[in-house]
């Protein structure tokens, strides 16, 4: 992205259905520090489009091993 262009920015409800989620779990990802990155424009939150397409691309998986507890 060029210094001048302004990324597309989302709502956290609209966020929240390109994540398959709900504005809730949403919210308790940010309170956590473990879901995408965000923006706060006064008392409102905003997701970049190019950081929710970050985040889903950082966990793609190839197996379900490394989610099995021994």
């Amino acid at each position: 992205m060029s210094p001048t262009e302004i990324p597309r920015l989302l709502s956290a409800k609209e966020a929240a259905d390109v994540l398959l989620t709900s504005e809730g779990a949403l919210a308790a990802l940010r309170y956590r520090g473990a879901g995408p990155k965000f923006r706060k424009l006064g008392h409102r939150v905003a997701y970049a489009v190019q950081d929710l397409r970050d985040y889903i691309d950082s966990d793609i998986r190839t197996g379900t091993a490394a989610d099995a507890t021994a």
